[in-house]
């Protein structure tokens, strides 16, 4: 087994090189940061399944066992059909590694890998795309079919954050008509919200459930999540080499 946890750019090519090489891999989200880069990858989860290779991303909300059940539900109609979505990731700011003197530049930047887009996709890719994974497992894991989104660096200027933004609003649509609206932002001293608003024709939920509110509403009344929560992170790892032992 393979586990790819390096910087984002070059996890096509290792993806890649650990399938054609025949080992089941954990690769770490995201698995790409660019259009080019995720067609590859697509290619390569082809080749791992004619191999019977087992390939698991970090997509670590998929190995929520509050996340699983809550998805479920709404799935199997707790809120009737889903008219909207809204995902926060509204964040505060992160890691920054200062810059020594013996460091050349493409060695500053790949350890600051998350302020460049060639490195990390920018941090609607690297950080929000386990609200957007969420939205894509609502939607039947289906791609949209359009999206309109703008974003921008407002506090973050100075060239120690690279060239990444500090928040974007994408709004995207399927073909069903729902539509999805992504907020995500990156910034000191603003109010923070990370979390899954789905709205229904019956009811309304929140995936996570932050802050002991109720995941599900409606006619039924609140439903919250009261089973096991051992580690996600250890969950998936735990489903990778169930898979493998299965075969």
């Amino acid at each position: 087994v393979v586990l790819l946890a390096e910087p984002p750019h070059f996890r096509p090519r290792h993806l890649r090189y650990a399938i054609e090489q025949g080992k089941h891999v954990f690769c770490e989200k995201p698995v790409a940061v660019d259009g080019p880069g995720v067609r590859h990858v697509l290619e390569t989860t082809e080749m791992a399944k004619q191999k019977n290779l087992n390939l698991v991303s970090g997509l670590c909300w998929r190995y929520d066992y509050g996340v699983r059940e809550t998805i479920k539900r709404i799935q199997d109609g707790a809120i009737g059909d889903i008219l909207a979505i809204q995902e926060n990731y509204l964040a505060g700011t992160l890691w920054h590694r200062t810059r020594q003197p013996e460091w050349s530049e493409m060695e500053y930047q790949l350890r600051n890998w998350y302020y460049y887009t060639w490195l990390s996709g920018d941090h609607n890719v690297e950080q929000h795309i386990h609200s957007l994974d969420k939205a894509l497992w609502l939607n039947g894991d289906k791609p949209p079919a359009k999206c309109v989104g703008l974003g921008g660096r407002q506090v973050r200027t100075e060239p120690m954050w690279g060239n990444i933004y500090d928040h974007h609003a994408v709004c995207y649509e399927w073909d069903s008509g729902v539509k999805t609206f992504a907020y995500t932002r990156q910034m000191k001293g603003c109010k923070n919200d990370t979390d899954d608003y789905v709205l229904g024709t019956k009811g309304k939920a929140i995936v996570l459930g932050t802050g002991n509110r109720p995941r599900i509403v409606n006619e039924q009344g609140e439903w919250r999540y009261d089973g096991p929560s051992p580690s996600m992170y250890e969950v998936e790892h735990q489903d990778l080499f169930a898979a493998i032992r299965a075969g």
